[in-house]
């Protein structure tokens, strides 16, 4: 079930065992200003939901991989103790990644601890910085050719994380490796998928996106303002990315067609 819990920079929200839903389920909620205390979370579904201006670093626990994807976290701490995030973590969540790779760092020496320590500030500099960046990091500041980097990466960092290991090979065997920061989407010629007869929506004209900081909310927002279609919001911050299905495929396939209809990595 869905819930929405807000604080403000001076005083967060302490979340309390009482504010979780009975369900299980945390999924598409919207957090932002607040503070998870020692809360453990291996039992809930946290897919989809917003995370902003919050503080994670004490939870006792969290769920697996496929519990964790496609979570939106903006300026918030992760935990980065042993034991809580799991060693196999989605590769698109730049918080969570830069406590992973963090505490990956405090268990190596010497030049693999100044390399993960490098993944971290690289990954974390910029909600902009990807993958392509990383890679660009490992090759020119320990002079790697792709493979050297791959493989330097894999040994040391990325053995125990297949989704980590996976992303960067696909990096390696697409040649997606640079400087260049992730660019911004054109809303006005979303696709749609598998539409009839309709291949796009234009989402950037007028104050459509304004205003908004909870994904949730402006995907239903932009539904009511384009009958028949559904949408998924991928980021708002700091560039907008949008995703759109008509809504018979949407309903043909399950609950969360987002997972399967779009090209977002988790």
């Amino acid at each position: 079930m869905r819930i929405i819990k807000t604080g403000t920079a001076a005083a967060p929200y302490a979340l309390r065992r009482a504010d979780l839903p009975s369900d299980g389920s945390l999924a598409h909620s919207f957090f932002k200003h607040v503070n998870f205390g020692r809360l453990g979370l291996a039992a809930f579904d946290l897919r989809d939901m917003d995370v902003l201006d919050c503080d994670l670093t004490r939870v006792r626990s969290l769920p697996g991989p496929d519990q964790l994807g496609y979570i939106y976290s903006r300026n918030s701490e992760w935990p980065e103790a042993a034991g809580v995030l799991p060693d196999d973590i989605p590769s698109a969540n730049h918080d969570m990644y830069g406590a992973w790779m963090r505490r990956k760092a405090a268990t190596l020496t010497g030049r693999p601890q100044l390399f993960a320590q490098r993944l971290a500030e690289t990954a974390t500099g910029s909600y902009l910085q990807s993958w392509h960046n990383n890679y660009n990091t490992l090759k020119v500041e320990f002079n790697f050719t792709d493979r050297e980097g791959y493989d330097y990466a894999l040994q040391h960092v990325y053995a125990d994380s297949p989704r980590l290991a996976a992303r960067l090979l696909e990096h390696l065997q697409t040649g997606n490796i640079s400087t260049r920061q992730i660019g911004p989407m054109d809303l006005t010629s979303v696709r749609i998928k598998s539409a009839d007869g309709l291949n796009t929506v234009d989402v950037a004209r007028g104050d459509q996106l304004a205003g908004y900081e909870d994904r949730y909310l402006l995907a239903r927002h932009l539904e009511d303002l384009h009958p028949g279609i559904r949408f998924w919001v991928a980021w708002i911050d700091p560039i907008p990315f949008v995703f759109a299905i008509h809504e018979r495929a949407a309903q043909d396939r399950e609950e969360e067609w987002w997972f399967t209809a779009t090209a977002w990595p988790e």
